[in-house]
């Protein structure tokens, strides 16, 4: 019988340490994913072949896992891969609580995440261990419900067993459109028409000699935060901003039902580029895009979740 994709879902738990598996506490539903161990395996370079035209082995020279999920930008129950996707989280308050990320290391008690992949209806799932987030995209589009999409790493996974018990949240607010305030940018506010951030934590993996594993994969270089903010084009204040080299902070919040909301501080933003194609009639649109840098202080990124959670981690 072929297998189709209605019911994936993924659930997850932090490991207390890096890729030794831990129950899953915390399910979301998913809009699309890919997960797999990728094992590279490498024809020997010697010479001597079978009858003279093809090598006669092989060997395994490295073995770990790989994958990329999207799920739907909610005020509850992904802080999880929100911390993990930029690193440092401070909460504060009695209720509602506010949750601060910013980026970071993380800390020496979060190492990494076990993530369990339901395929549809196959009846089956797989457990990756070790895993980390090598880059996030958060996105809010015209007219829609946001997305936030995770491409991550891991250590192996476990053999394919039968599906975990499922249990999705029941305080599952999006995030949507009409959810949001102005931007604000050096004392102006404009109305966008959407936003498009990615964060990259350049993580890469570390093959030792003794296995064909990864150790706990490091990081490479320094983050990047870049994104694209699309708005209608009514003054050239943005663009003159763009040949000024001006360098301020840009805000946006989103704000649901009861505590919910969700701020993002775009940290000493500069805009790299403005384009303001025309191919009509209609209106012109004026797309940003715009990068992010440290201070000193700041690092260029920060999210602020408020919401009836005491703890970022929790399944409501």
């Amino acid at each position: 019988m072929s297998k189709t994709g209605r019911n994936s879902a993924i659930g997850y738990g932090e490991e207390s340490t890096w890729g030794t598996a831990v129950a899953r506490a915390v399910w979301n539903p998913v809009r699309s994913m890919d997960g797999k161990r990728k094992i590279t395996k490498t024809p020997r370079a010697h010479l001597v072949g079978g009858s003279g035209v093809m090598r006669r082995s092989h060997f395994t020279s490295s073995d770990r896992s790989e994958g990329r999920f999207e799920v739907d930008l909610t005020y509850r129950n992904i802080g999880t891969w929100l911390k993990h996707l930029l690193g440092v989280v401070s909460t504060s308050g009695t209720g509602p609580y506010a949750h601060a990320l910013t980026l970071g290391e993380l800390a020496a008690g979060n190492p990494g995440i076990t993530l369990e992949m339901i395929r549809g209806n196959a009846t089956n799932s797989e457990v990756f261990e070790g895993v980390k987030v090598k880059r996030g995209r958060i996105s809010i589009p015209q007219g829609g419900v946001g997305l936030l999409a995770i491409e991550w790493m891991g250590q192996t996974a476990a053999t394919r067993a039968a599906a975990g018990s499922v249990t999705l949240p029941t305080a599952d607010e999006p995030v949507l459109h009409d959810h949001a305030g102005q931007f604000g940018h050096d004392g102006n506010n404009y109305d966008l028409i959407s936003m498009d951030l990615q964060i990259d934590r350049k993580l890469g993996d570390r093959q030792l000699l003794g296995s064909a594993e990864t150790k706990e994969p490091v990081h490479t270089d320094f983050f990047e935060v870049t994104g694209t903010l699309e708005l209608e084009y009514t003054s050239d204040v943005l663009y003159t901003a763009f040949l000024a080299d001006t360098q301020v902070d840009g805000t946006i919040t989103f704000t649901g039902a009861g505590n919910s909301s969700m701020a993002f501080t775009l940290q000493n933003m500069y805009i790299e580029d403005v384009s303001e194609g025309i191919s009509g009639p209609g209106k012109i649109r004026q797309v940003l895009k715009v990068r992010m840098e440290s201070d000193g202080t700041d690092e260029g990124f920060k999210i602020v979740s408020n919401n009836d959670d005491s703890d970022v981690d929790a399944a409501s």
